[in-house]
């Protein structure tokens, strides 16, 4: 479980964007943020043009990344994104066709390794636990939540944002 007693960067959604994805990552290394205190909350492949590049860029970075839903979909070889758009949607259209050319690129390594991912990933401060999750499904499937007094199917929103306000104080200092 790391602890947030340094600089954290959670960044999430990289979405296939090969240069966004690099732009974050040398930003991180400037502000000396190791790769041990990144966190991507998931959807590394999506809309943008680099699937398998930026795939390969978030592999060999060596930062922790969750599972997106996009991620759990591409490793399962599912039918669609799993993002639930209406059908015949513009939104619905476009996420089968990126989607489409997603699956073409990716190679049973990357697939081993998005099968592979965490569904949530718990960092301490304090003496808290913030849990990190890209998908809230995952707090339901978390034996833990429950017993910690989590109950608040809201809770994972309030956790993401504290845990957005600690990484831009720490950030910052």
């Amino acid at each position: 479980m790391p602890d947030l007693s340094a600089a954290v960067l959670c960044f999430g959604g990289p979405y296939s964007n090969l240069q966004a994805t690099q732009a974050v990552l040398d930003q991180a290394a400037r502000l000396g943020i190791p790769p041990g205190r990144i966190v991507c909350t998931g959807d590394v492949v999506a809309y943008c043009a680099d699937p398998a590049a930026t795939l390969d860029l978030v592999i060999g970075s060596g930062i922790a990344v969750l599972a997106g839903n996009c991620e759990e979909n591409l490793a399962a070889e599912g039918e669609d994104c799993g993002c639930g758009f209406e059908a015949g949607t513009e939104c619905d259209r476009l996420s089968r066709a990126w989607y489409a050319y997603a699956a073409r690129t990716m190679t049973p390594a990357h697939k081993a390794w998005m099968g592979a991912l965490p569904k949530r990933l718990v960092l301490q401060l304090g003496g808290r636990r913030l849990t990190v999750l890209q998908n809230r499904r995952h707090l339901d499937r978390d034996p833990d939540h429950k017993r910690q007094g989590v109950h608040n199917r809201r809770a994972p929103t309030r956790h993401l944002i504290q845990l957005g306000g600690l990484v831009q104080q720490a950030g910052r200092g």
